[in-house]
């Protein structure tokens, strides 16, 4: 195969194209390291060592280094990959590794999320959150599960009783600021039957006040 083509992608590295195709992302310093010449062939072996070896290495460290300040989904970092170039075939053998050492699990990352975000969000605006990051159907339904199992309560009515109050919700208002207020709590995702349960505490506690 022959390089046809070497363009500046960033100050440090290049775009090599192959045969006339873009093939990856080099360091200016590994074109020299390998030499590797515009006009000139590159070798299969090499060819492979970059796509086996050199590029699994670099994106797994780069994976890792994410990582290592928050949690990313395993479609967030094959984004990540993806932005910076790197080969199909490379980014899913990469993604692997890291998933085998342990240091990717979107299970985990969901149910943290959960735990993190209950009282701040309601459940169907977080599961629209977790699917929105990458998160499958069925690893989200087994995250929501064991999160609920592990709460052992709702989470979400504190939350709307704490939203009502801010809106100064109480039974003697008008139905139409009522209805506004409702409105506005289907927006955040919460179901009909969550709403009208809290708003129905919200009275009681109103009228026995």
């Amino acid at each position: 195969m022959m390089v046809t083509s070497i363009q500046e992608y960033t100050k440090s590295r290049s775009k090599i194209y192959l045969d006339e195709e873009f093939a990856f992302v080099l360091y200016k310093g590994e074109l020299r390291h390998l030499k590797i010449k515009e006009g000139h062939p590159l070798e299969v072996a090499l060819y492979h060592k970059i796509l086996e070896e050199i590029l699994p290495q670099r994106g797994k460290e780069r994976c890792l280094y994410l990582l290592s300040h928050q949690d990313y989904t395993k479609a967030q970092l094959r984004g990540k990959l993806l932005q910076g170039c790197y080969p199909k075939q490379v980014i899913e053998k990469v993604l692997s590794s890291i998933e085998e050492c342990g240091y990717l699990d979107d299970s985990k990352y969901a149910l943290t999320f959960l735990t993190q975000m209950q009282g701040k969000r309601s459940k169907r605006r977080m599961e629209q959150d977790l699917l929105a990051k990458g998160v499958s159907k069925d690893t989200l339904q087994k995250a929501m599960e064991e999160w609920k199992t592990l709460e052992g309560e709702d989470t979400e009515q504190p939350l709307i009783r704490s939203l009502l109050e801010k809106k100064h919700f109480c039974s003697s208002m008008p139905e139409t600021q009522k209805k506004k207020i409702f409105c506005s709590l289907l927006r955040k995702g919460f179901s009909i039957d969550a709403i009208r349960q809290g708003m129905k505490l919200k009275e009681v506690e109103f009228s026995e006040s």
